[in-house]
């Protein structure tokens, strides 16, 4: 069974939430301040390696994952910064996992998210420590608290179906301590925003989606290189479980896109020696029209 370790301790996960630390993420962090200029520009000087070091020296479940590290990158893009020593900034996300053959993961890696936040605020104070603590709201790096446990919540998932729930709530608790000024945190209905992709993450009516991100993985991606066939047919099925999603629930759902920004260029690709390949592209095509040309670009091949 792959990655054991994700099913041991998830019975005592709300006390050993609280247990002490050691790392799970290997997180790079990268930053431009092409943007800034003389001393807002300068006081960023140990931003990335301060935050890099905060994210991979945290303990963000508490399971041992004997070894296992989140793979993921975060590039920060300052786009303002005063003397008060706010700044505003834009996130680029990424994590992925490895893709398994059996019990082996393969060199191969699938990315599990992609995604832009173009909406941070907060204080930077250069020599002030970063701690750990959601039990606060902190403008910085409740921000960071917020991703990583979508990161680790999504990771579980892949994995074993449902057991990124305690980490998708530990995010809308994040949400729920935020100021209602603040930026971002706040629901609303036509943009992406961290309130309400939290709430889609827990929301009985996704939960088909969230079963079928563990179908698409486990029982997918993981089964190609042993039984193709059977792992292409899953993943149809998960994405025949997307279209009834959108024709019943939303169709505009964060949830969706965001996969679909994730997955679409793997999605074209593994499909194309598929024998039923143009009906699976049309199908991709209707659920995700943002995406449709590079679909039919792969149909064609």
């Amino acid at each position: 069974m792959r990655l054991p370790f994700l099913f041991l301790g998830l019975m005592f996960i709300g006390l050993a939430l609280q247990q002490p630390s050691f790392a799970q993420v290997d997180c790079q962090v990268t930053i431009n301040t092409d943007k800034l200029q003389g001393s807002t520009k300068d006081l960023l000087q140990n931003f990335a390696g301060d935050l890099q070091n905060y994210v991979n020296s945290t303990k963000w479940s508490p399971d041992d994952l004997q070894g296992y590290k989140i793979k993921c990158s975060i590039q920060i893009f300052f786009t303002s910064g005063s003397a008060d020593n706010t700044y505003t900034a834009q996130m680029f996300l990424g994590s992925s996992r490895p893709v398994y053959k059996g019990d082996t993961p393969l060199e191969k890696n699938t990315a599990m998210l992609r995604l832009f936040d173009d909406q941070w605020n907060f204080s930077y104070l250069r020599y002030k420590p970063f701690i750990h603590d959601e039990t606060r709201f902190d403008d910085l790096l409740s921000f960071i608290d917020y991703y990583m446990n979508i990161v680790v919540g999504y990771d579980y998932d892949s994995y074993k179906a449902l057991t990124g729930t305690p980490y998708f709530q530990r995010a809308m608790s994040i949400c729920n301590k935020a100021p209602s000024t603040a930026t971002g945190w706040t629901k609303v209905s036509t943009v992406y925003n961290r309130y309400g992709f939290a709430e889609e993450l827990l929301s009985p009516k996704y939960q088909p989606f969230r079963e079928g991100m563990f179908t698409y993985h486990y029982n997918g991606l993981d089964l190609l290189a042993t039984e193709p066939d059977k792992g292409l047919k899953n993943i149809v099925g998960f994405l025949q479980s997307i279209q009834n999603t959108q024709n019943t629930v939303n169709a505009r759902s964060l949830l969706i896109k965001t996969f679909f920004d994730t997955k679409y260029l793997e999605l074209a690709d593994i499909f194309k020696n598929y024998p039923d390949r143009n009906s699976v592209y049309q199908l991709l095509s209707t659920i995700d029209p943002a995406h449709q040309t590079t679909y039919a670009q792969a149909a064609s091949q």
